[in-house]
């Protein structure tokens, strides 16, 4: 059983503690209802996971289904979910406060948030193509560092 996961964003190493089975059921169910039909969406529209991940693909192809997601997102609930996903983690194993550590680094952020997701569902989505785009454009976007 595994109760902790370590990942790297940039130069800092993340520990993020599991959740408690409902709250990784709740959580699941929060982002498939999210972007479960916009991801299908794009996936559909190419021909390979590789020509989206290197970005060969025209980026107009991916206008219906990121115009979709966005119309579906609540700013104020994506952003209570980013507070939550992030709780209780350690960054260099010291703990941080989500207010300052993220200030001016969205997109590294976002690539924590990935690792966090990454690391809650490994079982879940080991072996399946989604994983490996997810992975493949989170490494693309955890470049930059966090403002603290």
């Amino acid at each position: 059983m595994r109760t902790s996961e370590t990942f790297k964003v940039g130069k800092h190493e993340y520990q993020v503690n599991m959740w408690h089975p409902d709250k990784a059921v709740e959580n699941l169910t929060w982002l498939s209802k999210m972007i479960g039909d916009t991801l299908l969406g794009i996936l559909v529209q190419v021909d390979s996971l590789k020509e989206l991940a290197d970005m060969d693909v025209d980026l107009k192809l991916l206008a219906p289904g990121v115009k979709s997601l966005l119309s579906n997102l609540n700013e104020k609930e994506v952003a209570l979910k980013c507070q939550q996903f992030t709780e209780g983690m350690l960054c260099d194993g010291k703990a941080f406060k989500y207010e300052t550590h993220f200030m001016g680094g969205i997109g590294h952020l976002m690539g924590v948030i990935v690792g966090v997701l990454k690391a809650q569902y490994q079982d879940f989505f080991d072996g399946l193509p989604v994983a490996e785009l997810v992975g493949a454009l989170a490494a693309k976007g955890s470049s930059s560092t966090p403002a603290s």
